[in-house]
């Protein structure tokens, strides 16, 4: 396509839509993204249009060089749901999407393999600028997952997942919660209070392996006499969870735990009634811990939580995704941040019991 032909495609894309993206301008004219810039340049220099980072608008009536809003690119943002957990994350997100002057396209894939592979095709369908991703939890899931990312060329962020597989290494950037720390955050809590037998009870998530990794590394490091149920309670309400918790409740009468740690706080809930219904005193019979800190401030005694920084992780992976986007020469080094979670002690949170002997002195 000759020069002249590119202007009038050119302005007639900018004055249709407003904006010119170069890496779009040039898929669509099938030219480098070397030529559209040149092109763009001319345009601005005969006045017909103005340069911006990483494109052009028509001229501002204020004249070149006065303040003008960025063009509002579009982030597409696929995470396991829009409202547990990741509704903070979200927030977060479009708080600092805002600020940067993108839009969010949400999509949840419940984690589910075929959906998330859906969702992802439709997220590239859209032509969106970017795209923050969080995987399902099943490794096999995770493994196709990734393998489709690792072959999409739009910038892109993994939010809240690990990024290596025995296979794979997939050379992304990536921001997430050290829930490591967070798991060893709150028996370090326990310790501090004096309990020495402490039960660990988990759901099965993404998040329990480096949950995991946090209470191997307390073994190692806290003075605990640690039961370790693993992933002793089904995510489904019901039956089966009731008869878990009855379980777990056994469980920590036979172990003389003083103090149980609980992931999630869905399931947190739940079992403080189980407790209470068993005539236990919370926090002096039992101190109860848990972890996520969505539901546990509003239980019947608030629960203390280890609180990953969500609303945080958000802003990050967007202010990453950004970086990512505005790196036109492809130099910038990949970033995997880490944020650490943090400690809410609330009324569940107490000293251990005595010893019935040491009640009766």
């Amino acid at each position: 396509m000759v020069r002249a032909a590119r202007h009038d495609r050119l302005l007639r894309l900018v004055r249709t839509e407003g904006v010119i993206v170069v890496s779009r301008a040039a898929a669509s004219l099938g030219v480098t993204e070397v030529t559209i810039r040149r092109d763009l340049a001319e345009l601005a220099e005969a006045g017909l249009l103005e340069r911006v980072h990483g494109g052009a608008v028509l001229p501002s009536p204020a004249g070149p060089g006065a303040p003008r809003a960025r063009p509002a690119l579009r982030i597409g943002f696929l995470t396991p749901n829009v409202t547990y957990y990741f509704g903070a994350v979200i927030k977060g997100a479009e708080s600092a999407a805002s600020a940067l002057g993108y839009r969010l396209i949400y999509g949840a894939h419940f984690s589910r393999t075929t959906t998330e592979l859906r969702r992802l095709d439709q997220l590239g369908q859209l032509d969106v600028d970017g795209l923050i991703v969080t995987p399902g939890h099943e490794s096999e899931a995770k493994l196709a997952t990734y393998q489709r990312l690792d072959e999409i060329s739009t910038p892109l962020v993994v939010c809240e997942r690990p990024l290596s597989f025995p296979d794979l290494q997939v050379e992304r950037d990536r921001v997430s919660s050290d829930h490591a720390y967070g798991a060893l955050l709150g028996l370090q809590h326990l310790a501090s209070l004096g309990h020495h037998r402490v039960t660990w009870v988990s759901v099965p998530t993404a998040t329990f392996a480096a949950l995991e990794q946090g209470v191997t590394r307390a073994r190692a490091t806290v003075d605990l006499d640690l039961q370790d149920l693993g992933c002793a309670l089904p995510w489904e309400a019901g039956r089966p969870q009731a008869k878990a918790i009855v379980r777990v409740l056994d469980a920590i009468e036979r172990h003389d735990s003083t103090a149980l740690f609980i992931h999630s706080d869905i399931q947190a809930v739940t079992v403080l009634e189980a407790v209470l219904e068993r005539g236990w005193r919370v926090p002096e019979d039992l101190t109860l811990l848990t972890y996520d800190d969505e539901l546990a401030a509003d239980a019947s005694i608030p629960i203390s939580a280890v609180s990953p920084a969500k609303r945080e992780l958000g802003t990050r992976a967007v202010e990453l995704l950004h970086r990512r986007i505005e790196d036109r020469t492809h130099s910038a080094p990949i970033e995997q941040a880490m944020l650490l979670p943090r400690l809410q002690v609330r009324a569940s949170s107490g000293p251990p019991r005595r010893h019935p002997l040491e009640r009766q002195e």
